[in-house]
C-alpha cells in the first residue's frame, strides 16, 4: 500500500502473514466490514458488538499492558513495537536490546502516566 492510499484509510486495516491487506484491500475500514468483524469475533470468542465499539482510548495503562501481554511474537522486541503504537510513544526500541527494550518503554509509560503500578 502506498502512502497516498494509506493516508485515505478511514479506520483499522488487517494484514495477513505476507503483509497483504486482508480481503485484498477492497474495504477502506475493516472495522466497518460485517464479514471481517464476525470472523474476528469468532476467532477471539468475543461478541462482534464489543469489537466494533472497542477503543484503546477507553482503557487504562494496566488494561493495555494486559492486552499486549497475550500477544505471541517471534522476536522479543516486537512486544515493545506493538506497545509503542498502543501508547502513542516516541521511544525508539532497537532490535539488539532484547528484554531491555520493554523496560525502556515501561519507564516512559510510567513517567507519562499517573499509574505507577503497571
Amino acid at each position: 500500500m502506498d502512502f497516498a492510499r494509506a493516508s485515505l484509510t478511514k479506520g483499522p486495516l488487517f494484514y495477513d502473514l505476507a503483509w497483504q491487506s486482508y480481503f485484498g484491500g477492497s474495504v477502506p475500514n475493516h472495522k466497518e466490514s460485517p464479514g471481517i468483524m464476525q470472523e474476528l469475533a469468532d476467532a477471539i470468542e468475543t461478541p462482534r458488538g464489543t469489537i466494533i465499539k472497542f477503543s484503546l482510548d477507553d482503557l487504562g495503562v494496566r488494561e493495555k499492558l494486559h492486552l499486549a501481554s497475550t500477544r505471541n511474537v517471534t522476536v522479543e522486541e516486537d512486544v515493545s513495537y506493538s506497545l509503542i503504537g498502543i501508547f502513542k510513544s516516541d521511544v525508539k526500541p532497537h532490535y539488539d536490546e532484547g528484554a531491555d527494550t520493554l523496560g525502556h518503554l515501561l519507564e516512559a509509560i510510567v513517567a507519562r502516566s499517573s499509574e505507577v503500578t503497571v
